[in-house]
Order: structure tokens, then C-alpha cells, then sequence
């Protein structure tokens, strides 16, 4: 079963060997918008945060480590219409939404 997931979501050859570049070819074949905002799910599970809006107004953000990826998931989030913004940190960068009718 495991290995017929990685074969469809690309991240494995069919002669076995495992692709390095997991980011880029995760979505590779995913034209629905329905399995983009699936894969958006799981990449909040990962690496996103939500903050508490009884605190403070709506901010929805991901860490990501990688330049190429956040570009990437910077432009999927957008192909979406959820109007993502990209900031470079010392560690990487923060992609974030603002808008609490896109977050929810």
C-alpha cells in the first residue's frame, strides 16, 4: 500500500529509488482544486500555525525552511485565492494569510 502511494504522488520511481526533491513533486499531477487544498491541509499539519482570534486578529502562517518550497507553496496557496504573502527570516521564511474569510 505504501508503495503505491509514493508511486502516485511521484515521490518514488517505478524502478524503486525514492526522489530527493519531495517538495517540488508532491503536487506534480494534482490539477483539482479540490486535491490542492488537501495537500494544503496536510502541508498546515506540518508546518503551520494558527493564532487564537480571541487574542488578536486572524493569522494563519507556515514555516518553511526551504527558498525554492516556500516559493512553491507561496504560489499554490495563491492559485487557490487565499492571497498569501512571503517574508524571508533568519531561519527561512514565513508564508501567512491575514484575511480570517480566506483562513476559514
Amino acid at each position: 500500500m505504501a508503495e503505491k502511494i509514493l508511486l502516485a504522488t511521484k515521490l518514488m520511481d517505478v524502478d524503486g529509488s525514492i526522489n530527493g526533491d519531495f517538495a517540488l513533486t508532491s503536487t506534480m499531477g494534482i490539477s483539482s482544486q479540490c486535491c490542492k487544498r488537501a495537500y494544503l491541509r496536510g502541508v498546515f499539519l506540518v508546518s503551520g500555525s494558527l493564532n487564537d482570534p480571541k487574542t488578536s486578529r486572524y493569522h494563519l502562517e507556515f514555516l518553511i525552511n526551504d527558498t525554492s518550497y516556500a516559493k512553491f507553496l507561496n504560489d499554490t496557496l495563491n492559485e487557490c485565492g487565499l492571497n498569501s504573502k512571503i517574508l524571508h527570516r533568519r531561519k527561512g521564511y514565513m508564508i501567512y494569510i491575514k484575511e480570517a474569510e480566506k483562513i476559514s
